[in-house]
C-alpha cells in the first residue's frame, strides 16, 4: 500500500509579479532500508555497478532524482515513470525488480495539484496559461533533473524530464522582478545578468531559471562565474568558495555541487553531506518535510542541484533527518544500537559521528547539532597473540596486519578477530570493505578488504550480495553448491547445509535458502 506525505514546504516567491503558493510533498513510499527485497537478481553480464544502483533506488527512493541520472549513465533502460516500474532494460537484459517501484513527487501551485510524473502534460498546459509563475516552478523541475528547450526568439518550448518531452501549448515567457526594476525574459537576460552581477544571492536565486532559458555557466576562478548567453559573456561572482574533499577528490563548493551527482561511479549523497558538515557550511532542511532546500555560505542561501529528502524508514516509522535524530537515537539504543542502522545514518545520510580523546564515539550531529549517544568502551582485538585496542590503536594494528603480508592466512585472520571482538564489516559501493563498526562506534581501517565469490564468471561481493547469491544457489547442482560453500567459508563465513535447507551467517546477516522450494529468508 503506498503511503503519502501531508506535510508541505513553502518556496520563496520573491521572483514574481503574482505571488504564488507553492508547495511539495515527497509522495513515494518509504521502505526499510535494510529490506531483503532491496537486492536485485540479475544473470550475468551484468554490470555489478547496475545492481548496486538499483539497489540504492530501492531502498532509497527519496534520492530518485539522484540515482536516476546515475542508472541512465549505466546504461539502464527505464520503462514510463507514470506506471508503477516492474522491470529495467540492461542492454539485452531484462532485470526484474523485487517489488513494484513508484515514481510520485507531489507539487502544489495556487491550490492546484500536480502529481509529477505523472500529470507533467498537465502541469505544462498549467504554465502556458500561468506564465508568470514559471520561475518558482522553474526550480523544482530543474531539481528534478529537466531540461528546457527554446525556439530561436528564445522563448521555452516545454521540458524534458525522466526521458520524456512535455510541450507547453504556448512557449513560455516570464517576468523577474528585483526590487522596483522588471525584466522581461528571454528578453531582458542580458540586464539581468549585469544586474545580479554583484549580487550572490540574487543570483542563486535566479540561476536556474536562467538555465531553463539558455543560459550557461562556467566557473573561471574563485568565487566567479561566467554567464554566456547568445555569444555574449557576463561575469558573475558568487561569492566565497569552500572547497570539500569526498572519495579523494576535491571540489570547489557551490560551483562543483552539481558535479558531484553526474557521477556513475559512486553515491555520494551521504559523503557529500558529511563533507559539507565538517567544513561548517549549514544544511537547509525543510523540518516539515525532510527536504533539502539548500546550503548556505556566508549567509548566501545556495539550493541543492537535486530534489532530496531525508525520510528514513523504521518499524514502519518515519523519521525526517535531523528534526527527528533525539528521537530517532532513543529507539536505537533500546535497540542496542544496530550497527547496520547507524552505518546507514552515516554513509548515506550524512549524520556525523563524534568522538572523544580516545576515537571513541559519544554522540552523534547534524548541522552541529549534538545528540549524545551510549559509548562503547575501548575493545579489544587479538590477532596472532598481539592485543589492540581499537579505536585507539587502529593505525597500530593495520600496520601489525601490513607488516603479515608474507602469511597467506592473515587476512582470515584479521577477519576472525574482529568478528570474535564483535565488530561489524561496513560494505562501500563498490563492494570494497574499509571500516568496521560496533554499535555507533565506526572507524575507518585505512586498508581496503575483499571478499569475493565466483560463480559462472559473476563475482559476488560479501556481505553485499549475499542475497543475491543465495537465491541463485538453489540453481545449482550439487558440485556447483559445494564450491560456493567452500569459498564462502575459506573467508570465515558460516555456512551449513542440512538436507536442502542451507544457512549462511555473516557479518551478524543470516540468510536461509530451501533448495527445493526456493524459498530464501534474510
Amino acid at each position: 500500500m503506498k503511503t503519502r506525505a501531508t506535510t508541505k514546504r513553502t518556496i520563496a516567491q520573491t521572483t514574481t509579479i503574482k505571488p504564488a503558493t507553492v508547495s511539495t510533498a515527497p509522495a513515494t513510499s518509504m521502505p526499510n532500508p535494510t529490506d531483503p527485497k532491496n537486492t536485485i537478481e540479475a544473470g550475468s553480464g551484468v554490470d555489478p555497478k547496475v545492481l548496486i544502483m538499483l539497489g540504492y533506488m530501492l531502498s532509497q527512493p527519496n534520492y530518485f532524482a539522484v540515482i536516476y541520472r546515475m542508472l541512465l549513465q549505466l546504461g539502464i533502460t527505464f520503462p514510463s515513470l507514470t506506471a508503477p516500474i516492474t522491470q529495467v532494460m540492461y542492454g539485452t537484459h531484462v532485470i526484474m525488480l523485487p517489488r513494484q517501484f513508484v515514481v510520485n513527487y507531489a507539487y502544489t501551485i495556487n491550490n492546484r495539484h500536480f502529481n509529477l510524473p505523472r500529470d507533467s502534460q498537465k502541469l505544462a498546459v498549467y504554465l502556458s496559461q500561468h506564465m508568470d509563475q514559471f520561475s518558482i516552478v522553474a526550480t523544482f523541475l530543474t531539481q528534478l533533473g529537466a531540461s528546457f528547450p527554446v525556439d530561436g526568439t528564445g522563448r521555452i518550448t516545454g521540458f524534458s524530464m525522466f526521458s520524456v518531452m512535455y510541450r507547453f501549448p504556448r512557449a513560455i515567457t516570464t517576468t523577474i522582478l528585483i526590487g522596483s526594476r522588471r525584466f522581461d525574459l528571454p528578453k531582458d537576460i542580458s540586464l539581468l545578468l549585469i544586474a545580479v552581477k554583484h549580487n550572490p544571492t540574487k543570483f542563486f536565486e535566479l540561476q536556474m531559471v536562467l538555465e531553463a532559458f539558455g543560459v550557461k555557466f562556467f566557473k573561471t576562478g574563485p568565487g566567479v562565474s561566467q554567464a554566456v548567453y547568445t555569444d555574449k559573456k557576463y561575469d558573475v561572482y558568487t561569492g566565497r568558495g569552500v572547497s570539500i574533499t569526498i572519495e579523494n577528490t576535491q571540489y570547489d563548493i557551490p560551483a562543483d555541487l552539481e558535479k558531484i551527482f553526474q557521477k556513475p561511479k559512486g553515491f555520494s549523497v551521504g559523503s557529500l553531506l558529511a563533507a559539507l558538515q565538517e567544513k561548517g557550511i549549514p544544511i537547509n532542511v525543510d523540518e516539515k518535510t525532510g527536504v533539502i532546500l539548500g546550503i548556505t555560505i556566508d549567509k548566501v542561501k545556495i539550493p541543492f542541484p537535486v530534489s532530496i529528502d531525508l525520510r528514513f524508514k523504521l518499524d514502519n516509522q518515519i523519521y525526517l533527518i535531523p528534526r527527528d535524530l533525539a528521537k530517532l537515537v532513543t529507539v536505537l539504543e533500546m535497540k542496542g544500537m544496530p550497527s547496520k542502522i547507524l552505518s546507514i545514518l552515516y554513509t548515506r545520510y550524512g549524520v556525523l559521528p563524534v568522538r572523544d580523546s580516545n576515537d571513541i564515539v559519544v554522540a552523534v550531529s547534524f548541522n552541529g547539532k549534538q545528540f549524545k549517544v551510549k559509548s562503547e568502551p575501548l575493545t579489544a582485538v587479538v590477532i596472532l597473540g598481539q592485543k589492540f585496542m581499537l579505536p585507539r590503536d587502529t593505525r597500530k594494528m593495520v600496520e601489525f596486519v601490513h607488516s603479515k603480508q608474507s602469511d597467506k592466512t592473515i587476512g582470515v585472520t584479521f577477519l576472525k578477530a574482529l568478528k570474535a571482538a564483535g565488530f561489524m564489516l561496513i560494505n562501500d559501493d563498490d563492494g570494497a570493505m574499509r571500516s568496521i563498526q560496533k554499535g555507533a562506534q565506526i572507524i575507518k581501517l585505512g586498508i581496503e578488504i575483499r571478499i569475493v565469490v565466483v560463480y559462472d564468471n559473476t563475482p559476488y561481493h560479501v556481505p553485499k550480495d549475499l542475497m543475491r547469491l543465495v537465491k541463485e544457489v538453489r540453481s545449482l547442482g550439487k558440485e556447483g553448491i559445494n564450491k560456493v560453500i567452500e569459498q564462502l567459508k575459506a573467508f570465515d563465513v558460516q555456512v551449513k547445509k542440512v538436507g536442502s535447507k542451507l544457512t549462511i551467517l555473516f557479518n551478524s546477516v543470516r540468510y536461509e535458502v530451501d533448495l527445493k522450494s526456493g524459498n530464501v529468508k534474510g
